[in-house]
């Protein structure tokens, strides 16, 4: 935490490459991030960030030496941030727990659906579902099939029955 306060203090850069880990990231991977999960994303990624609560901040740790019209470090959440950091994830923990961790759940003729997220800490599960031709995706009438991601040509319809 000192080296992030000093650079809060403009005294010198934040060294992230000595402090972050990176895990290089390729289409169709999933990076599961619970609260106190220290993150960032890279250039030329998609984050879908899926929250249903208002009272769960994310506490910016570091701006990447970016400057207010002050001429000073943008404000940062240092000290909300390191009250809330779960300081045990380390990269072995992330690596395992956090990169990828995709369970198959079922398939069929033309698709296949797969759990992409639901950490024993968080409370929404997502699911991913691919689809190698036209097939009916059946919600049970629930509304919960709320995203699809088309890959070439074609559409998708939401069932309800």
């Amino acid at each position: 935490m000192d080296d992030l306060y000093a650079a809060q203090r403009g005294e010198k850069s934040f060294d992230d490459e000595r402090f972050i880990n990176q895990f290089p990231a390729k289409k169709h991977d999933h990076f599961l991030i619970p609260a106190g999960t220290i993150h960032c994303s890279g250039s030329d990624s998609m984050v879908l960030e899926i929250s249903a609560t208002p009272y769960i901040f994310t506490f910016k740790l570091w701006d990447w030496d970016r400057l207010g019209l002050d001429g000073l470090p943008r404000p940062v959440h240092l000290d909300h941030g390191k009250e809330v950091i779960q300081w045990e994830r380390n990269t072995e923990w992330c690596r395992e727990h956090l990169v990828n961790a995709v369970t198959p759940i079922a398939e069929g003729d033309g698709w296949r659906e797969e759990k992409t997220g639901l950490h024993e800490r968080e409370f929404i599960e997502t699911r991913r579902h691919w689809f190698d031709k036209p097939v009916v995706h059946k919600t049970g009438g629930t509304g919960q099939c709320s995203e699809f991601s088309r890959r070439k040509r074609g559409h998708c319809l939401e069932s309800g029955q």
